[in-house]
């Protein structure tokens, strides 16, 4: 099983545009981290991403967050879900 994740989520940190990658429980619990995302980015990340999911609670797609820090702006998104944790991916966007 822990096989099968780290290579999931190496699949996934090396996807082209990728530059960071994290997976964390449903409480915010860091799992694994990658690139620009790191543990102590974890919580607030798992906070945003669920007060998203309750914009639009009927809506069945994911939601994906854009955020704007100087001149970047990057998006995040889940990749994959289990049972038990949820990975996002971060992503630069030239917009």
């Amino acid at each position: 099983m822990e096989k099968l994740f780290l290579e999931k989520f190496s699949e996934i940190c090396g996807s082209h545009g990728i530059t960071g990658c994290l997976c964390a429980d449903q409480q915010g619990l860091c799992v694994a981290a990658n690139g620009d995302l790191t543990n102590k980015n974890t919580a607030e990340i798992t906070r945003l991403y669920h007060l998203a999911c309750t914009l639009d609670p009927n809506n069945g797609d994911k939601p994906k967050v854009l955020l704007e820090h100087g001149s970047e702006f990057c998006c995040w998104r889940v990749s994959f879900s289990r049972p038990i944790t949820t990975h996002w991916t971060w992503q630069r966007v030239n917009l």
